[in-house]
């Protein structure tokens, strides 16, 4: 019998542990408790070191390579912004959680708050989220946007937006966001130019 093994991300100096099932509503034979049920090594951690902006360099250019759109990766500007959320040490406005199995990084996601522009609220939006094709299926997904969300209701947020660019993956994507609590509304359109 396999056990599991609750996985962990930092935030700032603390490391949490996140207990399973991560106060996730189980449902009998719903898409959570099937993936809660796997065994994890996978920690969840935030953007704090030097080494991490490489790990971020890394995933953003198999992203790119793989979304199927018209873009590029310029290594000057993804450091950039790594430096620059790290150099905040409040974390207020955007946030970066990278997931590692056995110490190798294999996916992040990257979230934003601001200021609703037409009422007195914070909102919050998932800007962008990459797991490696191989880790895709395992509890990567989830334990990162779980991550994101607790980033963005600790900062205020009372609601939470996310999406989906990549034209091979939007369905199962659009289909996991669902099945994780968020109702699917509207639409993406991109306009090169």
């Amino acid at each position: 019998m396999t056990e599991l093994v609750a996985p962990s991300f930092s935030y700032g100096d603390v490391m949490l542990q996140l207990m399973l099932p991560m106060e996730l509503p189980l449902q009998k034979n719903s898409f959570i408790s099937r993936v809660m049920k796997r065994p994890s090594m996978i920690e969840i951690r935030e953007l704090l070191t030097s080494d991490q902006d490489f790990h971020m360099l890394e995933l953003a250019q198999e992203m790119v390579a793989e979304s199927e759109l018209n873009e590029s990766v310029d290594i000057d500007e993804v450091l950039m912004s790594c430096i620059r959320i790290r150099a905040d040490i409040e974390r207020k406005g955007v946030n970066v959680f990278i997931a590692y199995d056995e110490g190798k990084p294999i996916g992040f996601i990257l979230g934003v708050t601001s200021k609703a522009f037409h009422r007195k609220a914070i909102v919050a939006e998932m800007k962008l989220m990459y797991i490696k094709p191989v880790r895709r299926g395992s509890l990567t997904a989830l334990l990162l946007l779980k991550a994101y969300e607790r980033w963005a209701i600790l900062n205020g947020a009372t609601q939470l937006f996310t999406g989906t660019v990549n034209k091979q993956h939007a369905e199962r994507t659009s289909k996991f966001f669902e099945q994780t609590g968020y109702a699917r509304v509207g639409s993406l359109h991109v306009k090169e130019i």
